[in-house]
């Protein structure tokens, strides 16, 4: 796959994965952000901090009236939609995996209308693991392999297709150490409790010894490129026409 690599220690941290992604940027100072999801803002003041002009939607009205309390440029989707600005990086943690397939395409498709063509999204999202579905709302985790199903320049996919066109530049998978007990009925994790914390304590120390080599894969943290708005119809684009930018 054009522009992957693969970086499977423990030592990336989710939010450093990101960080690393935006210096590889080279980004002016002032570049702009949009995170969507943003919850309480605290990637939005990290990336503040790098010195990104950085915007927030989310859907939850109570959490933006107290990030805008807190000095945080946030808004509704429906606020949002009544802007015009484009930005420089889209940033999605942690939404995609709460979206069906065909929710998913139109919802991505909306946000990289706003995207300007050459900028960059970079996503963050688990894979299926024992505790996937411990989150009520999560539908299904997504590999980049099947995102680019849809928005590859070429045609891989019959049945879903996007109207935007991505490139994948990077992608660092996000790990942790093997740990015991998440499942387990309270008391029986109460009878255990001195070997599942022993356990885990070892399954820690291995995994830092080991570099993170011996452990498990939770998530991904991808780095894409817009390749912009294809203007044929998404189930006939090839990127032989001159009008589409994935040519």
């Amino acid at each position: 796959m054009k522009g992957l690599s693969l970086h499977p220690t423990g030592r990336f941290h989710e939010h450093s994965n990101m960080l690393r992604f935006l210096r590889s940027l080279n980004l002016p100072a002032g570049a702009r952000l949009l995170e969507v999801g943003c919850g309480y803002g605290n990637k939005m003041r990290l990336m503040a901090e790098q010195g990104l002009d950085v915007v927030g939607v989310d859907i939850n009205e109570q959490i933006v009236k107290t990030n805008v309390k807190a000095g945080l440029v946030c808004m509704t989707p429906d606020r949002f939609d009544s802007t015009d600005e484009k930005y420089d990086v889209l940033l999605l943690a942690h939404i995609i995996e709460h979206l069906a397939p065909g929710d998913l395409i139109g919802f991505l498709d909306h946000y990289l209308d706003r995207l300007a063509v050459g900028g960059h999204v970079i996503i963050a999202t688990p894979i299926m693991w024992a505790g996937f579905y411990d989150e009520f709302d999560h539908v299904r985790p997504y590999m980049p392999e099947s995102l680019m199903e849809v928005f590859a320049d070429d045609e891989r996919s019959n049945r879903f297709r996007a109207s935007n066109r991505l490139e994948l530049v990077d992608v660092r998978l996000r790990r942790a150490a093997h740990a015991w007990g998440r499942a387990r009925p309270l008391a029986r994790l109460r009878k255990d409790k001195r070997r599942w914390l022993f356990f885990n304590a070892v399954m820690r120390t291995v995994y830092r010894l080991s570099f993170g080599l011996i452990g498990r894969t939770l998530g991904w943290c991808g780095l894409f490129r817009n390749l912009g708005h294809c203007e044929k119809p998404a189930s006939r684009c090839d990127g032989e026409d001159a009008t589409c930018p994935a040519r």
